[in-house]
């Protein structure tokens, strides 16, 4: 979890941040031992990605519409060829 945290907080260093994918996920048997500790980590999570969000227009997508967008790009590039 930290390792995450880290990766998002490093998204923001020096301007805008960089274009690529953060994939956080968590498993749900594992989230209700040390129940404080995940929630203040998940506010942590939720208070960053608000501020990428507002100041970066970060956006959270799902592995379907990633894909969605990868198939979309690679279109764009074999049509401009």
């Amino acid at each position: 979890p930290t390792f995450f945290l880290q990766n998002l907080y490093n998204s923001s260093w020096g301007g805008a941040p960089q274009a690529h994918p953060l994939n956080g996920y968590w498993h749900p048997h594992n989230f209700g031992v040390d129940l404080d500790q995940n929630i203040s980590f998940l506010r942590k999570i939720l208070e960053h990605y608000k501020y990428l969000q507002e100041s970066y227009k970060m956006e959270s997508l799902n592995m379907g519409e990633i894909a969605t967008e990868l198939v979309k790009d690679k279109a764009v590039i074999l049509t401009q060829k």
